[in-house]
């Protein structure tokens, strides 16, 4: 299984992550980096896979930082790029660089899987409404498949050329192999 395989595989299997932490600050329930990473290491582990993250070159109070899928059978790798920036509201920088790089690895680890994260509230005082009853039968509808020459085709080229976001696509359709490894190149060509 190739590493865009793999990618694929996690992002499809990843569930939404609860948030459990608030923010006392902005009084905001959020996930924390711990309970992401929970949610998120069995899939990397299943598939032979760990995650790397990197900060840089601190610019006008921006991190440029990088987060990195490898694969440990093939040396393969993924990697997407993010403009953090600092958290100048700690005490001192040494606090800031910790609270940057915190909250950068969640945010990025949530943007790369394609982390949903859940909005429900166990500690809320009025319960969620119920959902509407699903039938035993019921079955998802199915995801279009994405061809070449067609206008989605384009407007994923366009898409993956400016941001790399292959989760996006594997969310949103069906793909067979072979259309895959067009796609890869149609988006290399398209950079160029």
């Amino acid at each position: 299984m190739t590493l865009k395989e793999k990618y694929f595989t996690i992002v499809n299997k990843m569930g939404s992550v609860q948030r459990n932490a608030t923010n006392p600050f902005a009084k905001a329930k959020y996930a924390s980096l711990s309970n992401v990473q929970k949610h998120l290491q069995p899939l990397l582990e299943e598939h032979k896979c760990f995650i790397s993250f990197h900060f840089a070159d601190l610019e006008n109070d921006v991190y440029k930082s990088n987060i990195t899928l490898h694969d440990v059978e093939s040396d393969e790798v993924i990697g997407w790029n993010f403009d953090i920036p600092l958290d100048n509201t700690q005490k001192n920088r040494v606090q800031g660089f910790g609270a940057t790089t915190t909250y950068g690895q969640r945010y990025m680890l949530c943007v790369a899987f394609q982390i949903a994260l859940d909005d429900t509230d166990p500690d809320a005082q009025h319960p969620a409404k119920p959902e509407a009853p699903v039938k035993a039968n019921a079955k998802p509808a199915p995801l279009p498949t994405l061809k070449p020459g067609t206008e989605m085709w384009s407007k994923a080229i366009e898409y993956l050329a400016r941001s790399n976001d292959w989760g996006v696509i594997a969310k949103r359709y069906t793909i067979t192999e072979q259309d895959m490894e067009a796609l890869e190149i149609a988006v290399q060509i398209h950079k160029k």
